[in-house]
């Protein structure tokens, strides 16, 4: 039978190692403050470096928001500021904007109240040029002959056409052209009818019945045109075109000649009229049959034409048909001759009209120069020569007469 260990050497065994565990846990004690002392410095060194990276950590964030600060201050007084110049001078370049089209549209107002008053003292031309002006200055054009004190304000000109406070300005700029071109027809009407009058009193009887004769050495008279006459018609017949009254002047030509022809007719009749003085002897026959405040109806005037028409002899009729009919044909020869003139001049007449409301640019050909400026001339030949020609018919003259 096994005997086992008795307590005590179990007892004495664990003594030992007590004893040495107690040695170990001091060489480790020891070592562990050996490290500790020799690990102590640097790690307080490190201790000290991280409270003062924290310290200028702190720093720099109080310098970034001063730079913050400062920043917010500097946008607030410059760039803001900045913005605000930048606004002001906006305002003011409108204002000055505005300002010019102010003086521009002044100028517009003067200058038609100034043509206003060139038409109504008949200077017509000089109505004319002031027109073209106008329009050139409402579509914002520089004037061609501009003076120095607009020279520079002609620079800075804007279009004045989409102003709704000048929407109404058309209808009298109409009104002034077509004063301004009734002015020029009454010109063109009373050159020609001047024409026709100094030819009728410049041509005796005999020479019309003796060309009627178709007898030799009678000379055109009726061809002859002065120089000064055909200058004075081509100075007329372009300022028509300018107007644009070329129509309304030969409408009034043709008018004034038919009038005319009945004036040379109702001289010559025994009788009084409603446009001529009585006669004397229209006097003496209806003194006894005048009544209501000494005026006569038609029919009563028909019967004392008639009446007095039928008292001519035979001397008396001859004399009055002779003077009538070459008075008549001679007008008409030079109307004739007129008509030939007027077509000459306007196939050698360069015409300029007023700028339109909407203006175009003349289109260029590849080479730079102006296709469009034959055409144009063309065109307004053939539409001055077309308005000519219905009052230049003279077999409807002639019919109307």
């Amino acid at each position: 039978m096994g005997t086992s260990q008795p307590p005590r050497k179990a007892l004495a065994t664990n003594a030992i190692l007590q004893e040495k565990l107690s040695w170990y846990m001091d060489t480790v004690e020891v070592h562990l403050i050996n490290s500790i002392s020799t690990a102590s410095s640097g790690f307080f060194q490190a201790l000290g470096s991280l409270k003062e990276l924290q310290t200028e950590a702190e720093e720099s964030v109080a310098k970034i928001q001063a730079l913050r600060e400062d920043l917010r201050r500097l946008d607030q007084e410059v760039a803001g500021r900045g913005l605000e110049v930048a606004a002001k001078r906006r305002k003011r370049a409108n204002l000055a904007k505005l300002t010019r089209a102010t003086k521009q549209v002044e100028r517009v107002v003067s200058d038609i109240h100034t043509a206003d008053q060139l038409v109504d003292a008949a200077h017509y031309d000089e109505a004319a040029d002031q027109l073209d002006r106008i329009a050139r200055l409402i579509c914002g054009h520089p004037s061609s002959d501009a003076t120095a004190n607009h020279e520079t304000h002609d620079n800075q000109l804007i279009d004045l056409r989409p102003l709704q406070a000048l929407q109404g300005l058309d209808a009298g700029l109409q009104d002034l052209q077509y004063r301004i071109g009734a002015g020029f027809a009454s010109r063109f009407t009373t050159l020609l009818l001047t024409d026709l009058r100094h030819h009728i009193a410049a041509i005796p009887s005999s020479e019309t019945l003796r060309r009627w004769s178709r007898q030799r050495g009678v000379p055109p008279t009726y061809m002859e045109t002065s120089e000064p006459f055909r200058r004075d018609l081509e100075a007329v017949l372009e300022a028509l075109a300018r107007a644009g009254s070329t129509a309304l002047a030969t409408a009034a030509y043709r008018d004034a000649v038919i009038k005319l022809v009945k004036e040379i007719i109702r001289r010559r009749l025994p009788s009084s009229s409603d446009d001529d003085a009585e006669s004397a002897l229209s006097l003496s026959t209806t003194a006894g049959s005048t009544r209501n405040g000494g005026k006569l109806s038609a029919a009563e005037k028909s019967s004392i034409l008639a009446r007095n028409l039928r008292a001519l002899d035979e001397g008396d009729a001859e004399v009055l048909l002779v003077r009538v009919y070459c008075e008549v044909g001679e007008l008409l020869r030079r109307v004739g001759a007129q008509t030939k003139v007027l077509l000459d001049v306007t196939s050698s007449t360069q015409y300029h009209r007023y700028p339109k409301k909407t203006t175009t640019t003349t289109t260029r050909g590849a080479d730079g120069s102006g296709s469009g400026a034959t055409t144009s001339h063309e065109q307004e030949e053939e539409e001055q020569e077309e308005q000519l020609s219905p009052a230049l018919d003279l077999s409807h003259l002639l019919g109307q007469v």
